[in-house]
């Protein structure tokens, strides 16, 4: 996936957790978890998407999602074609 893509990938996983989130009790476990989420993507879209941060998000994300979005550019370049 290139990184055209996967901005488009991440605007559409942002807009769904805000979504998601109407509601929620915010003392809540999955409140917190969809927060750090929310800064994670946040953080690749403020950054460009560089490299560098796409392979610290995919190294310390807790969400599946999130990490399967971002898992093959955060590979080196000879391993992504693999």
């Amino acid at each position: 996936m290139d990184k055209k893509k996967l901005e488009k990938k991440l605007l559409k996983f942002l807009a769904a957790k805000a979504t998601e989130m109407q509601g929620q009790d915010q003392e809540s476990m999955d409140y917190s978890t969809n927060i750090e989420e929310l800064a994670d993507c946040t953080f690749l879209l403020q950054n460009g998407l560089s490299d560098d941060e796409i392979i610290s998000v995919a190294n310390s994300t807790t969400s599946g999602r999130l990490y399967n979005l971002v898992k093959d550019l955060a590979k080196p370049e000879k391993e992504a074609g693999k």
